[in-house]
């Protein structure tokens, strides 16, 4: 015993200490990215904000070295580091680059378009610096990728005794894709300078930019009239520029749309000199309709607004790819309801289909004890055999609907009664302990409608939910079936007529909704008339649940469905 608990003790120490090692590098790393962002907020050049970034790396017990391959104008890589101390590693690799040489771990890099480790392979590196440190660190190449602009590549060496070098790997690509995004904004933010100064330098220099821009660039005067557009707004508009200058922005916007040029109008009466970054839908003359985004900024001549001058882009992809998304998440919520769905499905019919069986032997035990007649242990194991033969369909149900979608369920034309009765003659074979009436009335014979083997299920809850909640001495269930027409459609109505509990009116309201967060055992009404709820959703129904006795909850429920008529 008292190894058992040095055992456990030691147990319990080593993972405390590796949860610690856990915590303290992820709090080094944390802090290394926290830094790396604040980088990114102020650093004005590229180079500058990797030779940095490496500085914090290197400054930390993971990291033994870091650099980054920044990619030229000429697809060409530029060594960019911060540790001076290694001048001969670096030139080493300068000169490969001079050569017209790519290492082979950054070729992998490339040709991959991922993240590498170099592999612990004599064979890999050859005829280059970073093999003498290979054997002593992991070296991770992580990618410099914003959107579809590949910056270069980030290398670092993470020394062989940090904990979970998984972890670490896997935060080196996030910071990785931080500073991409870095980059990309410092390059944004130079040619938006450019831009501007280009602009100020004349305007012919300025028109001639303009011209060439795949951008819609335009300005307009304080009243929305155009004064001025560039070879793309015009190709856009597809019109000429003199049909389009003079001419109100208004009426190439929707009316719906036009909230976002009335905050621009408000910020400039203001006397707001700051950019304004909006959406919009331009109405093109065939009456095409264009999302839009548009950077505004004002015209300012002596210290006065005269203008708004705006850069547009066209927004057709993006918007297409977040309704993607949009309709992306949907589907993988329909499909967790429908795991919860089959779950739920499951838990509870075995549940009945357990205490079937139980029922059963307990019966059988009873025969044996007192050698009864040997034909009443055949009939109770011939409900056991029943009760298994249930839970044998019931997994091959949830195993096919686990195959097909909410849409496609594979649905077939079902008659009613036949399964209605098979229902009643398995539920009145496993409840025995109490006198149990069941009666169907049901006038119409053939009455078909659209179902699956689901059907079953459904009627059985419905059954088992009265016998349950039925305090009387005998338990009395009426089942009406018949065919009703509603505005000229045809459905097919059951009503579960009992002498039970009842249910109070503010639980009605409440019965068929499941309660997801409720993590207590679920039992009763709320878990088995939820599923009925589910399958008659399915089936196209609707349920609903009255009182037996109009005016008097208390004397038993009517659950009422309908479905409709094949």
């Amino acid at each position: 015993m008292s190894n058992l608990k040095s055992n456990s003790s030691e147990k319990v120490i080593n993972n405390l200490e590796a949860r610690n090692k856990e915590l303290y590098y992820e709090n080094i790393l944390l802090k290394i990215q926290v830094r790396i962002n604040r980088l990114i907020m102020l650093e004005e050049d590229s180079s500058e904000l990797i030779k940095n970034s490496c500085a914090l790396l290197e400054s930390s017990s993971i990291f033994r070295l870091s650099f980054g391959l920044l990619k030229d104008g000429k697809n060409n890589f530029e060594v960019i580091h911060f540790d001076n101390q290694e001048s001969e590693f670096f030139s080493a690799l300068e000169e490969i680059f001079e050569r017209g040489g790519v290492p082979k771990c950054l070729s992998e890099t490339l040709s991959n378009g991922k993240g590498f480790i170099i592999p612990k392979d004599s064979k890999f590196c050859t005829d280059c610096p970073l093999t003498e440190y290979n054997e002593n660190y992991q070296i991770n190449l992580s990618y410099l990728k914003y959107q579809r602009n590949l910056y270069g590549v980030l290398y670092t060496f993470i020394k062989k005794n940090t904990h979970n070098l998984n972890k670490v790997s896997e935060k080196l690509d996030e910071i990785s894709k931080e500073l991409a995004y870095g980059i990309y904004s410092i390059n944004l933010e130079k040619e938006k300078k450019k831009s501007n100064k280009d602009l100020q330098k004349s305007e012919k220099k300025y028109r001639l930019l303009s011209n060439n821009a795949r951008d819609l660039i335009y300005a307009h005067d304080l009243e929305g009239n155009f004064i001025y557009l560039n070879k793309a707004m015009e190709n856009f508009l597809t019109l000429k520029k003199e049909e389009i200058i003079g001419k109100n922005v208004l009426k190439f916007v929707p009316k719906t749309d036009r909230s976002p040029l009335l905050r621009r109008s408000e910020l400039r009466d203001k006397g707001d000199m700051s950019h304004l970054i909006y959406e919009i839908e331009a109405k093109l003359p065939d009456g095409k309709k264009i999302p839009l985004e548009v950077n505004s900024v004002p015209i300012i001549e002596d210290g006065e607004i005269i203008g708004i001058h705006c850069v547009a882009r066209n927004i057709t992809e993006r918007k297409k790819t977040e309704k993607a998304l949009r309709k992306s998440k949907k589907k993988y919520q329909k499909a967790f309801n429908r795991a919860e769905f089959y779950k739920d499905l499951f838990a509870h019919d075995i549940r009945n289909i357990l205490q079937g069986i139980l029922t059963g032997l307990q019966l059988i035990e009873f025969h044996l004890k007192r050698n009864t007649d040997q034909s009443e242990t055949i009939e109770n194991l011939g409900i056991v055999k029943d009760q298994i033969d249930r839970g044998q369909r019931l997994v091959l149900n949830i195993k096919k609907l686990s195959k097909i979608t909410h849409e496609e369920m594979g649905l077939k034309t079902m008659e009613v009664l036949p399964i209605l009765e098979q229902c009643v003659e398995n539920i009145t074979k496993v409840f025995t302990k109490r006198p149990l009436s069941i009666e169907i009335n049901c006038k119409k014979k053939g009455l078909k409608i659209k179902a699956n083997e689901l059907l079953e299920d459904l009627f059985e809850n419905l059954m088992i939910n009265s016998i349950k909640h039925n305090n009387n001495q005998k338990i009395q269930i009426t089942i009406n079936v018949f065919e009703i027409e509603q505005d000229g459609n045809k459905f097919v109505r059951l009503e579960f007529i009992d002498n039970g509990m009842g249910i109070q009116d503010p639980r009605k309201e409440q019965l068929f909704i499941r309660a997801y967060y409720n993590r207590k055992k679920l039992e009763g009404l709320g878990l088995g008339l939820s599923l009925v709820k589910r399958i008659i959703d399915l089936y196209k129904g609707e349920i609903w649940v009255e009182n037996r006795v109009k005016e008097d909850y208390s004397k038993g429920s009517k659950f009422i469905f309908e479905i409709p008529k094949v």
